[in-house]
């Protein structure tokens, strides 16, 4: 977050002020130092990782320092359902990875039919045990949402859904409206997430004991005067900056988080959000768009010095497999509680702590989908009475 920040903020300062080499220059330096280790030896980053928005955030905080949850902690899963939306690539690619490894059935859901048969085919080429397979629907669309909902249920049939972890996410896009009206990030980060969840509540409460996992981001530290809960505001484009709302949609995910938990408070459904530190995906592709003006050559300079802080994209999946997968969690009723990496809880900033503010975004998110996306055409399957 603190780099993609820095980057938009000599972006916009370079091209106003014409002191992009002088910019250039000291970011260049800064990384330099950053490489070298110097920062490490000062205990820069030990310091860093006190205060709560950076807890974790980059590699170089936990490296050599105990984690709270590895691989190798993760638990033996035979016999468990799980779905992993944003499975195709990146963090969503390495957590259904894991979870296929230890036995798992696990659907990618994918908005690329190409890329998520890759992505199946390249864990079955790794074990060829792994019971992994596509999902297709695309989280900018509730019609897409609602159909692969229907579909899956119906595949599950009276079977449960242990293990939900919705991944995907966009950030820093240009201002889109997705399918239905609703400003892309805000659509596909947060109401997509939130009508998949309400569809596939029966399934959740079928099972023994289901965890679903929110990946949010630090990002939601800097949205601090909290969310929108009109559609009006949300869809503003006169006011619309891309790192800003992508924060609120993070926020947002932390509010739906708390609300669901506590919606399922006395049943077996353990609803956490994490953020997965800086790490090597195509999630900044938006934000890279932002410093195109450097030129490849330059652009490909800084990455190489910015790639070491970040965390290696199967690192990156612990925390989330960590509120996926722990015995832990069930254990010691972890509940709407907010990790950072790697699986440490980390507390949220006051903005983050507002129960009208969590009431509104659900009553405004019911309002989104009851009207959008042929509402009413995706049957929720059987099970209990709905808490959503």
């Amino acid at each position: 977050v603190v780099l993609f920040t820095f980057l938009s903020v000599m972006g916009a300062v370079g091209k106003i002020c014409g002191c992009l080499g002088l910019l250039v220059v000291c970011f260049v330096g800064f990384l330099g130092v950053c490489v070298a280790g110097v920062p490490g030896k000062l205990g820069f980053w030990e310091y860093l990782d006190t205060f709560p928005d950076h807890k974790g955030s980059f590699y170089s905080m936990t490296k050599g320092k105990p984690w709270g949850f590895t691989f190798h902690d993760i638990p033996d899963l035979t016999g468990k359902t799980a779905l992993v939306t944003g499975a195709n690539t990146g963090l969503g690619y390495a957590t259904a990875l894991h979870l296929a490894r230890h036995g798992a059935s696990v659907t990618l859901g994918c908005r690329s039919a190409a890329k998520c048969e890759a992505a199946v085919g390249a864990i079955k080429a790794n074990f060829s045990h792994a019971q992994v397979e596509v999902g297709l629907m695309d989280l900018g669309s509730l019609a897409s949402v609602r159909e692969f909902g229907a579909a899956y249920n119906q595949r599950l049939g009276e079977a449960g859904l242990d293990i939900l972890v919705l991944n995907a996410g966009v950030a820093g896009c240009p201002y889109t409206l997705s399918t239905d009206g609703i400003e892309q990030q805000f659509a596909v980060n947060h109401v997509g997430h939130f009508l998949l969840t309400q569809l596939l509540e029966p399934a959740l409460l079928r099972s023994q004991k289901a965890t679903v996992t929110l990946v949010s981001s630090a990002a939601l530290f800097s949205a601090k005067t909290g969310v929108f809960t009109t559609l009006e505001a949300i869809n503003d484009a006169g006011s619309y900056d891309g790192m800003a709302a992508y924060g609120r949609s993070k926020l947002a995910n932390v509010f739906f988080t708390q609300e669901l938990a506590k919606r399922m408070e006395g049943k077996e459904v353990y609803v956490n959000a994490v953020h997965p530190g800086a790490v090597e995906s195509e999630i900044g592709r938006h934000f890279a768009a932002m410093v195109e003006f450097l030129g490849p050559t330059v652009r490909a300079f800084l990455y190489s010095l910015i790639e070491p802080l970040f965390y290696p994209t199967e690192l990156g999946a612990i925390t989330q497999l960590y509120t996926a997968t722990s015995p832990e969690i069930f254990a010691k009723n972890i509940r709407g509680k907010y990790f950072h990496p790697q699986a440490r809880e980390a507390d949220l900033p006051d903005h983050a702590r507002n129960p009208k503010q969590q009431e509104d975004l659900w009553r405004l998110s019911e309002e989104l989908v009851a009207g959008r996306g042929g509402a009413g055409a995706g049957a929720k399957g059987k099970g209990a009475k709905s808490e959503l």
